[in-house]
């Protein structure tokens, strides 16, 4: 039927062949082959993206052998291939690059082939093969020793594959030198040194069934079926794993010669199809039976024996609360070091290709990060997603109110929200944050995880301003004002009091009344009622004796000069703010100042000096204008000018309080 060492493809496509294909998993396929452009059969590889277009071709090694059967080390690093190179038919390994060969040796004189590369890489399955009789064998690259897996006399086992944990076999048997006896068998992957255990036929594969490949999931087999003349009438036949379900993708049809299929993907077939001479490799998608050609060789040479490797990329996605992907997210990976894994697209995602291994994996986003160490392998895909937090300012009564302006750390301050409606929501990486509220000048902070908590609430409370005379009766109208960063209006008093909803937190605030202001810090969290009292101040006139007399003038300033009051009976009085004020009394039109506070002592007292003319001739003084004088009236302690009937000049005393003060 067909010889173990090599075929050269002929085929006639029939198929209309469509560049268009539909996007699969994310990865990268890097296919082995072989192809005689240069004469004879040498090793390429070519990289392919998911849309299947060649990234990269290189020529791996042009010996003036054939070089074929070219197959994947598990980890996509390493390829053992056919070569007759120094004379007998043999196996070799090399890196992807094509450097490092290595022969494993045989002086059997039968033909060695790969097929399939044991898990840890230290053997490789294969055929053992003479004219017209084929067994498997394991080739042991530490020991270089040779264990027959089959040997049965008479019966030609020509191709086989192992899934993908490989327990299972599957392989193709038929008669010496008989191909058109072939038969399908699936099978346990174990040996009693004979054969494999527990095989069961599956007769219905066929006819004359060659290649049999498992797909990459290990629950279907495809292999190829042939109808007379040989070589010339080949498809497509396909099984369960369990040797169920046979159907045909791909008829037999004249002049169409297809040769070892690979799975590509889950869906996609990696095949040989010629015509002869000039066969080409190309992709079959089986769910539209379309094929896109891979290779294009010169005429008149041809590329064959195609093996994939399926290089799966590692995905991370960045998806909000409602599972919609978040562009602009920085992926980091860490391997040694902390290195750059790209930023998440439109839909949230991006790729790169890893090995196998353990890796943390960062996501930073909104100046956030959170970290997931994962066991990767090939298309494992890592998701981050965020947290819809929702920021809500409510007043002491509970009810949303506006307009508070929201911040969060994340590395610095950044930008949250206002609320419209009383909240504001943003989509962040769970983790915990200190949450700013900033509301009428002021800010308080929250540190609070929003994995475990996505509402983050910030209330005010009531804060009454009161003000209140020194009998404890409230006031009206005193002016209220807060600073937070600057002074800000509270309100005015209405009945003695002011009300307004603040972030909970201590202020320096303001009471200003008649025309004068006093400060008090208060935390609020702790008393929202802030009482201002004023002081019953008392400004007293005295005579030289000590006696109240009227009727003196008072004033204080406070910003300027303000009115106190008259006295009666000798005194006025006013309900002031604490503080020092200076209070001017004004009698016979002349002033005398006094600074105190009235914090410590309420009382203001001014007192008067006697005035008295020794030889009864002064008869005017002056204090604003010439006044009339009285022999031993009484005058504020200031300085006054005197006029006197007997010549002699004006003159100056100064009086003194509670005293009699002579003058001429």
């Amino acid at each position: 039927m067909r010889n173990k060492k090599k075929q050269v493809l002929s085929v006639f496509l029939v198929f209309f062949l469509l560049s268009a294909m539909s996007l699969f998993g994310q990865g990268r396929y890097k296919v082995v082959y072989s192809s005689n452009e240069k004469g004879s059969e040498d090793i390429n590889v070519i990289i392919l993206d998911e849309n299947l277009t060649i990234l990269e071709k290189r020529p791996l090694i042009a010996w003036p052998t054939n070089e074929n059967f070219p197959i994947w080390s598990k980890d996509g690093k390493w390829i053992a291939f056919h070569s007759a190179y120094d004379g007998t038919d043999s196996i070799w390994i090399m890196d992807e690059y094509g450097k490092n060969l290595r022969k494993f040796p045989n002086n059997s004189g039968l033909v060695d082939n790969p097929y399939v590369w044991n898990l840890d890489g230290k053997s490789i399955y294969g055929i053992h093969a003479s004219a017209g009789d084929g067994e498997v064998a394991q080739f042991d690259l530490i020991t270089e020793e040779v264990r027959m897996l089959t040997y049965l006399q008479g019966l030609n086992t020509q191709s086989f594959d192992v899934n993908y944990n490989q327990t299972k076999v599957t392989f193709v048997r038929g008669v010496e030198g008989n191909g058109w006896s072939n038969q399908l068998y699936i099978a346990d992957f174990i040996s009693d040194g004979t054969d494999f255990l527990n095989k069961h036929p599956v007769p219905e594969a066929g006819p004359a069934p060659h290649w049999p490949q498992f797909s990459p999931d290990g629950t279907r087999i495809v292999f190829t079926i042939e109808s007379y003349p040989q070589d010339q009438n080949i498809g497509l036949g396909m099984v369960n794993a369990d040797g169920t379900n046979f159907w045909i993708p791909v008829p037999q049809a004249y002049n169409q010669f297809i040769l070892h299929p690979k799975w590509l993907d889950d869906n996609r077939l990696l095949i040989s199809i010629g015509p002869r001479e000039t066969a080409e490799i190309y992709v079959l998608d089986l769910n539209t039976m379309v094929f896109q050609r891979i290779t294009y060789t010169p005429y008149p040479f041809y590329s064959a024996w195609p093996d994939v490797y399926r290089e799966k990329t590692v995905d991370l996605k960045l998806i909000n609360s409602n599972g919609v992907g978040l562009p602009g997210g920085i992926a980091k990976y860490y391997d040694g070091g902390w290195k750059d894994f790209g930023i998440t697209d439109a839909m949230g995602k991006v790729s790169k290709v890893l090995d196998p291994g353990s890796y943390t994996f960062r996501m930073i986003y909104e100046g956030a990060s959170i970290d997931k160490t994962v066991k990767v392998d090939k298309g494992s895909t890592v998701i981050f997603q965020t947290t819809n937090v929702t920021a809500q300012l409510k007043n002491s009564n509970g009810y949303l109110i506006d307009t508070g302006t929201i911040k969060y750390y994340a590395g610095s301050w950044r930008d949250f929200g206002v609320t419209a409606g009383g909240q504001a929501s943003k989509e962040i990486l769970p983790g915990s944050y200190t949450f700013r509220m900033i509301y009428e000048g002021t800010s308080n902070d929250k540190v609070q995880n929003i994995g475990s908590d996505p509402t983050v609430i910030f209330q005010t409370v009531n804060v009454a301003v009161q003000l209140k005379n020194s009998g404890g009766s409230p006031m009206d109208t005193g002016i209220a004002k807060y600073y937070a960063g600057s002074w800000r209006d509270f309100g005015t008093t209405v009945g003695g009091q002011a009300n307004k909803e603040l972030l909970g937190g201590s202020y320096t605030f303001r009471m200003t009344y008649e025309g004068t202001s006093f400060d008090k810090t208060q935390s609020i969290g702790n008393s929202p009622i802030v009482v201002f009292h004023t002081v019953n101040t008392i400004v007293q006139l005295k005579n030289s004796m000590g006696d109240f007399f009227d009727t003196g003038t008072v004033k204080y300033y406070a910003g300027s000069w303000r009115d106190f009051g008259i006295t009666s009976s000798g005194q006025a009085s006013k309900e002031l703010l604490p503080g020092t004020y200076t209070f001017r009394m004004i009698y016979l039109n002349a002033t005398n100042d006094k600074t105190q506070n009235i914090a410590s002592i309420q009382i203001i007292e001014f007192q008067t000096g006697k005035v008295i003319s020794e030889t009864s001739t002064c008869t005017k003084f002056y204090a604003g204008a010439w006044q009339t004088f009285l022999n031993g009236m009484e005058l504020l302690p200031v300085k006054y000018t005197f006029r006197f009937s007997d010549g002699t000049a004006d003159t100056q005393y100064t009086i003194a309080a509670g005293t009699a003060n002579i003058i001429h």
